[in-house]
């Protein structure tokens, strides 16, 4: 089911970003709690929106750029494609709210950057993610190997229709 939010999308400042390294996600999800030896400044780059519900408390964020890249072993990032990632605050995760999380994203991408294609990386044993993506136009374009922990992604993108093949 998915459920309807219109999140307010801002810069992320210096008390959610220690929120967002706080956060703690169950099992198997834990891969995505903040390392201790990940810097939170880059919280603060620039690069990342704070994604706030009706309440103004931090829900999630969105990032763009090479900070929402992930070290691979393998030679795939080709230019033409904004990267973007995107987390929900562990206790919204579950509950509809990725979609309209990453649509309204994207949209935001298009508006304020420009960008006309965008590209993610997804763990391949997180199927709900992978739905939402999918749900949203994205399409599988390679596997790949994360070059620090060995764990499989799924590169996957999204084009305008008249680029798809």
């Amino acid at each position: 089911m998915e459920r309807k939010m219109r999140w307010a999308l801002g810069p992320m400042t210096g008390p959610e970003a220690r929120q967002v390294t706080e956060w703690q996600y169950p099992a198997p999800y834990e891969m995505y709690n903040w390392a201790e030896e990940d810097d939170p400044a880059e919280l603060l780059d620039g690069s990342y929106l704070a994604c706030r519900e009706e309440s103004g408390a931090l829900g999630g964020f969105l990032c763009f750029g090479p900070n929402a890249t992930i070290p691979t072993r393998e030679d795939v990032y080709r230019q033409g494609y904004l990267d973007v990632g995107l987390g929900l605050r562990p206790d919204l995760c579950g509950r509809g709210l990725g979609r309209g999380l990453l649509q309204q994203g994207l949209d935001w991408a298009r508006r304020e950057l420009g960008a006309g294609c965008f590209r993610l990386a997804v763990a391949q044993f997180n199927l709900r993610a992978q739905k939402v993506y999918r749900d949203c136009g994205f399409r599988e374009t390679a596997q790949v190997t994360h070059g620090v922990t060995g764990d499989r992604f799924l590169l996957m993108v999204w084009e305008p229709s008249e680029r798809r093949e």
